[in-house]
């Protein structure tokens, strides 16, 4: 007989990401490939930059170093060409920016210039371009092989201590991230590849509180508002800096047996 489709709750298929003794283990992010980075903490409290390919099994991504002293590595993000970004940082040289590649895990590509300032990439589009934060005051950066790192600077520079960084950039080079003083006053931004400028999104983003985390490949942007002037709640913006408050989804894990 004819089958009848019934509308519902979407089903969600969850698969456990583990390292093997590991206290504990944060995904960040995961390509259309199935191929997801994060970072894992050992017994000793160090974070390890981390790689899990489809299968669900891990490889260990390198750090500089000698292997003599603790250093933690964080993986950020990863594109469909299994270029992943992160950072390095042994707590006495500035944070190291990192590029590696799922194919070879154990080699990496060093982000900073010399400029002595540590650098936060947070993502990275399919064309390999870099995007993030760089020394203190943060301010947005843009890298790739060519160019190298290229300074987007801050939204106002006559503002005293404000930090930018960039969070996403689409493959046709929209940018988007925040600036802030402090954690009260932070607003969405916007800019353009090969246009080194940060500018507010506008709208309602340039007066509450915002945070862009995230970016479709479509360009739609993510991440938290606020509608009262303080309490911030996940987020879906629009081209004119409106946003909507994202209803929550309840995801129960169980266990197969």
């Amino acid at each position: 007989g004819a089958s009848t489709a019934h509308a519902g709750a979407p089903l969600y298929h969850l698969t456990l990401l583990g390292v093997p003794d590991a206290t504990s283990v944060s995904v960040i992010d995961i390509n259309d490939l199935g191929q997801a980075v994060g970072t894992y903490t050992d017994n000793d409290f160090v974070r390890h930059a981390v790689l899990w390919d489809a299968n669900g099994d891990w490889h260990e991504l390198a750090l500089p170093g000698d292997g003599t002293s603790e250093v933690d590595g964080i993986a950020r993000a990863i594109n469909d060409q299994g270029q992943i970004v992160g950072t390095s940082d042994d707590f006495v040289n500035p944070t190291q920016g990192l590029l590696w590649n799922a194919s070879a895990p154990e080699t990496y590509t060093v982000l900073n210039d010399d400029s002595g300032a540590g650098v936060s990439p947070n993502d990275i589009n399919e064309n390999g371009v870099v995007v993030g934060g760089f020394g203190f005051p943060s301010r947005a950066f843009v890298w790739t092989e060519a160019t190298g790192l290229v300074d987007y600077g801050i939204q106002d520079p006559d503002v005293p201590d404000q930090q930018a960084r960039w969070t996403a950039i689409t493959d046709d080079g929209k940018i988007m991230g925040f600036w802030n003083e402090h954690v009260s006053n932070i607003h969405a931004t916007i800019g353009t590849l090969g246009t080194p400028a940060v500018l507010g999104l506008g709208g309602d983003s340039d007066v509450q509180r915002t945070s862009i985390v995230g970016m479709s490949p479509s360009g739609v942007a993510v991440g938290l508002g606020s509608f009262d002037m303080s309490t911030l709640v996940p987020v879906v913006f629009a081209d004119d800096g409106s946003f909507t408050a994202i209803d929550a989804v309840d995801i129960t894990l169980t266990e197969n047996r």
